[in-house]
């Protein structure tokens, strides 16, 4: 195996290619450690070596850092690793690591933006919101129909808050509250229910 680039990105740290492909990253430090130089070769040792002790670690240490700060679905995870520059094989062994120790789970995520949404959000947007997360519609809708939940009670509590001093019997107004509660992903019938 062959090192046939070495490109500095930011830090001190160097993006590696192996026979024209990139690897991993590493740290200068790291670099000089491993005795990596561009136009040297690389044994399978040693390359295997870096994926399992160093690119794992760094890669499982910042998957839990993000999660610290906030949850993360499956997909939105791999998104944030790939954008770290990680290999495909690492970030999988990082979600399944994840996954094993329930620190990723897509329906402990739906349950927590559900309960987080549902009296500000239509069930549509929400479905929507977390269909852009990369969780699937199925998974969603089974979800949302095993819990009791009511989107006119939600609607009602937007609506409300919404139209405060707001003349409905002007037509303009009417309309305008009309394509805002469109906008947000409630049903015709219901925002024409509350209007009139």
């Amino acid at each position: 195996m062959l090192v046939t680039d070495l490109i500095e990105s930011k830090n001190n740290l160097y993006r590696v290619y192996v026979d024209e492909e990139y690897a991993f990253s590493l740290y200068n430090n790291e670099l000089t450690r491993f005795h990596i130089k561009k136009d040297d070769t690389i044994s399978l040792d040693l390359y295997t070596y870096i994926l399992d002790n160093v690119i794992f670690r760094r890669a499982k240490e910042r998957a839990l850092f993000l999660l610290e700060k906030k949850p993360f679905s499956v997909f939105m995870m791999k998104n944030r690793l790939k954008e770290n520059l990680y290999p495909e094989s690492i970030i999988e062994q990082v979600i399944e690591f994840l996954e094993r120790y329930r620190y990723l789970d897509d329906e402990m995520y739906i349950k927590m933006y559900v309960d987080t949404y549902e009296s500000k959000k239509s069930k549509l947007r929400m479905i929507y919101d977390l269909s852009n997360k990369g969780i699937s519609k199925d998974m969603i809708l089974e979800y949302l129909d095993s819990r009791d939940y009511s989107e006119e009670i939600c609607f009602e509590q937007q609506f409300s808050k919404y139209v405060m001093n707001k003349d409905l019997t002007d037509y303009k107004e009417r309309q305008k509250v009309f394509r805002y509660f469109l906008r947000k992903g409630f049903s015709v019938t219901l925002i024409q229910k509350y209007i009139k």
